[in-house]
């Protein structure tokens, strides 16, 4: 048996638009990814480390939300299994933990590219990256985008660096234990969505929680870049304001 989540996580921030303002104040100490305890038994505990510090009772929460929803399933997917610890429910645990992963992964990427248009420059090769396309030309000439698939890790370090362009300071820790459970989760999930074997439907108690703890890592990691972000947009505005008055 894995271990579980405990408390509520309420993630408003991470369905929030893109501003310098915050919609919420962190916790004191803030959020940080090689913040996240790891160990030969994870412990997989949001409340502990993970929070925007809401509550039900002073915020209204969008329960329906994009982010909302995800994390939701990955939280209904421990409970089944702490409930009843079947292959069935731990399979269910590992794609509902990738399908969250993947999502927030999208969003977060979205959000580079928001912040790209109002403050900094991609070049082309770096935006047909974070939209996962490539484009080819027709006999006719036309240009003709496709789909162009990146594995995770690649995808999340692709993010990293277009971060540390306009955020010089910021560093991510890669030899985190978070970070090598992402990479091997990553093997899981293909093994589970391609399965040439009965064998490879088995999921490990190591394997779930390496699930897990890759899902704790990248959620903090969204959180922080996030924040990374607004800081670079209050910066901005800050300069500006003095230019102004300046002048």
């Amino acid at each position: 048996m894995f271990a579980g989540f405990g408390g509520n996580f309420i993630p408003v921030l991470l369905d929030s638009a893109l501003t310098a303002s915050p919609i919420c104040k962190p916790l004191p100490g803030g959020i940080r990814v090689q913040n996240i305890p790891q160990g030969p038994r994870y412990f997989a505990r949001f409340a502990g480390y993970i929070t925007l510090a809401i509550t039900m009772e002073t915020t209204e929460i969008d329960r329906n939300s994009f982010t909302h929803v995800l994390v939701g399933d990955v939280v209904a997917a421990q409970k089944r299994l702490e409930a009843s610890d079947t292959q069935t429910h731990r399979r269910e645990l590992i794609r509902a933990a990738f399908a969250a992963m993947e999502g927030l992964h999208w969003r977060l990427k979205r959000g580079i590219l928001d912040h790209a248009d109002m403050v900094t420059t991609l070049s082309a090769h770096e935006r047909a990256a974070l939209l996962e396309e490539s484009y080819s030309v027709d006999h006719r000439g036309k240009v003709r985008a496709q789909p162009r698939f990146l594995t995770l890790p690649t995808a999340i370090r692709l993010v990293i660096r277009i971060v540390q362009r306009y955020r010089p300071n910021y560093e991510i820790d890669f030899n985190h234990a978070g970070w090598s459970n992402l990479q091997a989760a990553v093997e899981v999930r293909n093994r589970l969505v391609h399965p040439k074997a009965l064998s490879d439907l088995n999921v490990s108690d190591n394997e779930g929680q390496q699930a897990l703890s890759a899902f704790s890592w990248l959620l903090a990691l969204v959180i922080e870049v996030q924040g990374e972000t607004i800081s670079h947009l209050k910066a901005i505005a800050t300069e500006a304001s003095a230019q102004s008055n300046a002048t």
